[in-house]
């Protein structure tokens, strides 16, 4: 994590700007148990049993809570047989997990916070702070949720207890990762990728075929498969825990090649399906996350009384690969976002009054050198053109007939000469209807 301090301006840059105006976060959760509880390997017997990362929760008739509860409940996984064995919830947040985004908190408040011009606020102390000029947001996962309060928690001073807005939403529909069922089209996307020419050539430059015999000798032929095996090998590897070496002969077959080959090739799935046609998919999957961004940018630069000073967005591995997919374009590098890895938006004034808007972003300590930018301090309005595919709901493209998988613009629609039959026979249907109900009626002898 050492290395994933956010550098300050440069002295040249500096002279550019006179103040930091705005600062938005996106976090990846810290490191976890596998998400759920599929095949790794034969004889797959890792027992996750050191979850002490726990939850803390007291009921509340309102969210304002005037009197503070003396009872607090500590969530425990540990009341029935969990799919992990032990006492972990499948995908949840463990002490590494804990450290990593410990230690993100403080490097937020390192780069952001404090005295000096080029903070976003002049102090850490939550008392001291606006807070409706803050916004915290992650979707309703124990991880995330977890990761995102976690940091703040080590970026702030708040020395008394607070009630501070966690906002969230739907997790089955949310929209800040790429989500399928809220926008059916991404797997259509998806098909048409891996259904390419280009795919394919990128499987036979990496000798597929051979590595697959490779993991089947090493890992055991069924016992595996491509799509968990990263979830495995990282949630494995990143926790120090055994992944296997030989084959059942006992031969060393998974050497660290082989494992980097492996993970080499899962990240070139990803990628390639997340440039696809443009990039596609991932603009797509993160407009309406764009759109946030890109108005809560606008804000700030027109001065608006509601402009934020700081936004939190707690989220998955694919929300950030999607994001750096859609804006770097071909300078994307692929690479699968590590655990608690960050992308930061700085948001600069001018020095100058008739000057533009300055935008920094700097992902993991690295400072980006965006699409239409010569350097990593680009004007707002460059960055703004690569957000132009935000949206601010879900975009008709997720939903149109032609996009959704195994259908076409034709299928399970009605044509003019259809739909007047249609109404034809309704009319008829409610006449019919209608002399029968006054038939019962007038016998009855009602009025």
């Amino acid at each position: 994590m050492e290395e994933r301090h956010i550098p300050p301006l440069s002295s040249s840059d500096s002279h550019k700007v006179s103040g930091l105006l705005q600062t938005q976060v996106f976090i990846r959760h810290g490191a976890r148990t596998p998400y759920t509880s599929h095949p790794c390997w034969r004889h797959y017997n890792i027992l996750w049993n050191n979850c002490n990362v726990t939850e803390f929760m007291f009921a509340s008739p309102s969210r304002t809570a005037e009197e503070e509860s003396m009872w607090f409940f500590r969530k425990l996984y540990d009341g029935s047989p969990n799919m992990l064995g032990g006492n972990c919830l499948t995908g949840q947040l463990i002490s590494e997990g804990y450290d990593q985004e410990m230690a993100n908190g403080k490097i937020l408040r390192e780069a952001y916070f404090g005295e000096g011009p080029l903070k976003v606020a002049n102090s850490s102390r939550w008392e001291d702070l606006n807070i409706s000029k803050i916004y915290f947001r992650s979707d309703d996962e124990q991880r995330t949720l977890m990761s995102g309060q976690i940091l703040v928690h080590s970026l702030f001073d708040i020395p008394h207890r607070e009630i501070i807005d966690w906002h969230t939403g739907d997790y089955s529909i949310d929209t800040l990762y790429p989500n399928a069922v809220a926008c059916p089209a991404l797997k259509k996307i998806a098909a048409e990728a891996f259904a390419s020419e280009g795919f394919a050539s990128g499987q036979q430059t990496r000798n597929v075929d051979e590595l697959e015999a490779v993991l089947d000798s090493a890992l055991g032929e069924g016992h595996w498969s491509w799509r968990y095996l990263l979830d495995c090998f990282m949630t494995t590897a990143c926790t120090g825990r055994p992944i296997p070496r030989e084959d059942q002969y006992g031969s060393v077959v998974l050497t660290q090649q082989i494992f980097d080959r492996s993970i080499e090739y899962m990240e070139f799935v990803y990628a390639y399906m997340s440039l696809y046609d443009g990039a596609r998919y991932s603009k797509l999957s993160m407009s309406n996350t764009a759109y946030r961004t890109r108005e809560r940018l606008w804000g700030a630069i027109r001065g608006d009384d509601s402009a934020l000073k700081f936004v939190l967005y707690a989220g998955h591995d694919t929300t950030l690969s999607a994001l750096l997919a859609a804006l770097l374009g071909d300078k994307w590098d692929g690479r699968w976002p590590p655990y608690a890895a960050m992308l930061s938006f700085e948001l600069y004034s001018p020095r100058e009054e008739d000057q533009e808007h300055l935008v920094r972003v700097v992902y993991n300590g690295i400072p980006l050198v965006m699409p239409g930018c010569d350097t990593a301090l680009c004007n707002a309005s460059s960055v703004m053109r690569l957000l132009e595919f935000a949206s601010p709901g879900i975009p008709a493209e997720c939903t149109t007939p032609e996009n959704l998988p195994g259908q076409t613009s034709d299928s399970n629609h009605f044509n003019t000469a259809d739909w007047i039959l249609i109404t034809v026979f309704c009319s008829l249907l409610s006449a019919v209807f209608g002399a029968i109900l006054y038939m019962l009626v007038s016998n009855s002898g009602a009025a």
